[in-house]
C-alpha cells in the first residue's frame, strides 16, 4: 500500500473508450451541479466549462481523426479515488505538467460545493484563478462528508506523489493483448506473416 496519496494518469487512444465515457458522464453531472448552484447563488460559472473539454464529438462520422487524451486522478492511501481532473488533456504528460502546477498553487485553490443528480448526493469542484480544475471522485450522502473530502483532497494534492507510469485503459490493454496474441501466432507458424 502506498505511504502517501498519489496522482495516477490514464491515457485514452479512442473516443469510444468506456473509461473515457464514464469520466465524461461524471464530469457532465458535476457541470450540471455547478450550473444549478451558480443559478441559486448568482455566482459566475467557472470558465473551464467549455466545449473543448468534451471528449465525444456529436457529429463524429464513421472515420474520425486520430485521438489521444489523458486524465489524472488523486488516490488516497487506500487507493480510493478522492479527486479527478476536470480537463481532458492532450496527453498524460500534459496532465502531469498541469498537476505539478496545481501542486505549486494549491494554496490558491477554492472549493465549491454542489448537489448531485439525485436527491441526497453532494459533491464538489475546485477552481484555480476562476477556472474549474478538479472535482470529487464520487458523490457523498451528506454535505459534511463532502466538505471534509474536498478539504482533504486539496491538502492531499499539495503533497501527493506524481506517478511516472500511465495506466493503460481496458480498451488499450485488450488491443495490446490481441496484438501480442497475433504476434505469438505468427511466430509459432515459423515467422509466416510476421
Amino acid at each position: 500500500m502506498p505511504s502517501t496519496p498519489y496522482i495516477a494518469f490514464t491515457e485514452f487512444l479512442s473516443r469510444a473508450d468506456r473509461a473515457l465515457n464514464g469520466w465524461s458522464g461524471f464530469r457532465e453531472h458535476v457541470r450540471s451541479g455547478a450550473r444549478a448552484m451558480a443559478a441559486l447563488t448568482g455566482e459566475t460559472l467557472p470558465r473551464s466549462f467549455d466545449p473543448r473539454l468534451a471528449p465525444l464529438a456529436e457529429n463524429a462520422g464513421p472515420v474520425s481523426p486520430p485521438f489521444t487524451g489523458g486524465i489524472w486522478r488523486l488516490l488516497a492511501l487506500n487507493n480510493r479515488e478522492i479527486a479527478r481532473s476536470l480537463f481532458l488533456y492532450e496527453s498524460a504528460s500534459a496532465a502531469s505538467e498541469h498537476v505539478r502546477k496545481l501542486q505549486r498553487s494549491s494554496d490558491d485553490i477554492e472549493v465549491h460545493l454542489i448537489r448531485g443528480p439525485v436527491s441526497m448526493q453532494h459533491g464538489w469542484y475546485a477552481t484555480l484563478d476562476s477556472v474549474a480544475v478538479m472535482s470529487c471522485g464520487r458523490w457523498y450522502p451528506a454535505a459534511g462528508l463532502c466538505h471534509e473530502s474536498a478539504v482533504y483532497s486539496v491538502t492531499a494534492l499539495r503533497t501527493a506523489r506524481v506517478t511516472p507510469d500511465v495506466a493503460a485503459t481496458a480498451a488499450r490493454t485488450l488491443a495490446a493483448r490481441a496484438a501480442d496474441r497475433a504476434a505469438a501466432r505468427a511466430r509459432s507458424r515459423g515467422g509466416v506473416n510476421a
